[in-house]
């Protein structure tokens, strides 16, 4: 079916109705049909579906016939709305409209443009968070690196005096070469706890603390 079908079947089964409120009916549908343009006439057939039934919906929506006729406001419409509104560049939908009233509600601003402000702030605070962290390098580079350096160090220590160790027992012998090897031991242990000390000091303190200053910093600038 066509749109003209639709169109001429939808007037005769209309014939009924008083001539204002055919016409009223045709025209609404008609514009409908324009709105969605040439390239979508099969989906806003699909969309208004049988004509019978909608011819039905419209004689229902008719009021009964009286003296005067009541005022109708130009904003609402009797007639049963489609289920979807179509762009004729783009084909898609557009606002949703109420089904009781047949009125289109305005579609939400779109996401993107509100995003724009608050990226631009993203980046201006990190780039004001970056200086300052340049600017601290030697404070907190000094501090890293020299618990960086202990854990080095008390690892080098620490497997110096297990080879030394091994040495003094496999190379000499009697109860000096135990004590010494133990001596020597007991060091390297020093060492490894010592850098493992550090390790946890990097780990579960300097970490975290460098994270907090860095979530400080933004909420500062921000509600600077």
């Amino acid at each position: 079916m066509t749109k003209q079908e639709f169109l001429s079947r939808l007037e005769r089964l209309l014939e009924d109705l008083n001539p204002e409120d055919r016409e009223d009916a045709l025209r609404f549908y008609q514009e409908y049909f324009e709105d969605a343009g040439e390239e979508n006439e099969q989906a806003a057939l699909e969309d208004l579906g049988d004509v019978q039934k909608l011819a039905q919906q419209i004689r229902a929506a008719c009021p009964a016939p009286q003296k005067e006729p009541a005022p109708r406001k130009e904003e609402q419409h009797r007639w049963p709305a489609p289920s979807a509104r179509y762009n004729r560049s783009a084909f898609e939908q557009e606002d949703q409209p109420d089904l009781n009233t047949g009125q289109y509600q305005p579609q939400q601003e779109n996401s993107s443009t509100k995003k724009e402000p608050k990226e631009q702030t993203n980046i201006a605070t990190m780039v004001v968070i970056g200086l300052i962290l340049f600017f601290t390098a030697p404070i907190w580079l000094g501090v890293f690196g020299g618990l960086f350096g202990i854990v080095i160090v008390g690892a080098l220590v620490f497997f110096s005096c297990l080879i030394s160790a091994v040495v003094v027992l496999f190379a000499g012998g009697g109860m000096g070469s135990v004590m010494v090897a133990g001596i020597t031991l007991i060091i390297g242990g020093i060492g490894l706890m010592i850098s493992a000390g550090c390790l946890w000091v990097m780990s579960c303190v300097c970490i975290p603390l460098f994270k907090f200053a860095i979530r400080f910093l933004k909420n500062l600038i921000k509600s600077a």
